[in-house]
């Protein structure tokens, strides 16, 4: 009896924490302009099956708009990308993805910004990881995504989001701004209200448009950068063991994998004077995991000219327009419209000398 007593003790006093953390997180984190707030709860509550997933940073969210991957490949499609996304939250939103879908086809973006770090455990700024967290329902996969992450001193930080913000509770009129923000009815409904001024906007099921125009003159493109390779060649990096992970997962559960990477801006290419080194390391771990790797940054102008500025909102994320041309050529490269095998440059040195200058 007595052990009865403290268990029902035990459950009360659990219920009572997690319900004035919910209340915490309430009043305390802003999650009202959260592009990824709303693809979650899309994720989460679609009445139609998802057969294909598009995973990666916002090189992914920013280039691939599901309205046109659906039309294109014949299939229900999901952007599920967010920014900076390591691969340890590719793989717990691809698990999260599968649990009440039955994916056919995932597409990992492996852009070379957000690769190639050492040890996940050891990363102090946890953004991205929480930009992930935050929305995924209590499960396993969430916990270990979480324990994962960093260590153990950050746990508190990542399992209660307003542990983060407790300094707003001396901020009693940001406090009172939130609530309003979050008892409207767009906030309550995960409805996105672009608003007049607002260049980019979420539009649906991952993707985020922008209006915005790239002007090359405005930036440093001359500037002369270089990939850290020697973090990619460590395949002890958890970069590389994340990347072997969603593989064999995907094979585990029989769903296909592709991975692939998104234009950026191409006159970029004059100046990352080892790309090429970069591309041919994806191309070899794609061959060694019997992967199929399709590099967009190699594809000829005719199909898509990566050097048109109007494609691009800044020099590495396409906007609009651009996101829409894209769109119809990555539904076009892998429904068998378009021959691979004619449409793309043996390599970024071929393609900078025959179409560049």
């Amino acid at each position: 009896m007595k052990l009865i007593k403290r268990l029902i003790t035990l459950v009360i006093a659990a219920t009572i924490f997690l319900l004035t953390a919910r209340l915490f997180d309430y009043i305390l984190v802003d999650d009202t302009k959260s592009y990824t707030r709303i693809m979650m709860h899309q994720l989460y509550t679609s009445d139609e099956n998802i057969d294909i997933v598009f995973v990666g940073s916002s090189h992914v969210y920013r280039s691939i708009d599901p309205a046109i991957t659906d039309e294109e490949m014949g299939k229900h499609t999901f952007n599920l990308g967010t920014s900076a996304q390591d691969l340890d939250g590719s793989l717990a939103l691809i698990k999260e993805a599968n649990k009440k879908n039955d994916i056919s086809k995932v597409y990992l973006e492996l852009y070379y910004g957000v690769a190639g770090q050492g040890k996940y455990r050891d990363r102090e700024d946890l953004t991205k990881t929480y930009l992930i967290s935050d929305y995924m329902k209590p499960s396993l996969n969430k916990i270990l995504y979480l324990t994962n992450a960093s260590k153990n001193e950050h746990w508190i930080n990542s399992f209660f989001p307003a542990r983060r913000y407790t300094q707003k509770l001396m901020k009693i009129n940001e406090v009172v701004d939130l609530i309003k923000k979050k008892q409207t009815d767009d906030y309550r409904n995960y409805r996105y209200i672009r608003k007049e001024k607002f260049k980019e906007w979420y539009v649906d099921r991952g993707f985020v448009a922008s209006e915005k125009i790239y002007d090359p003159k405005s930036s440093e493109d001359s500037t002369v950068s270089e990939i850290p390779m020697d973090t990619f060649l460590n395949r002890e990096s958890d970069w590389n063991k994340y990347l072997c992970k969603i593989v064999n997962y995907c094979k585990k559960n029989d769903i296909e994998i592709t991975f692939f990477i998104s234009p950026i801006y191409g006159k970029r290419f004059e100046t990352i004077v080892n790309y090429q080194q970069y591309h041919d390391f994806v191309d070899s771990f794609a061959r060694e995991m019997d992967v199929e790797f399709v590099d967009f940054n190699l594809i000829k102008e005719e199909y898509f000219d990566i050097c048109d500025p109007c494609m691009f909102a800044d020099k590495g994320h396409l906007n609009q327009k651009g996101a829409e041309r894209f769109s119809r050529v990555f539904g076009e490269t892998f429904n068998g419209e378009t021959d691979i095998e004619n449409a793309f440059y043996d390599s970024i040195d071929d393609k900078i000398v025959k179409s560049m200058r």
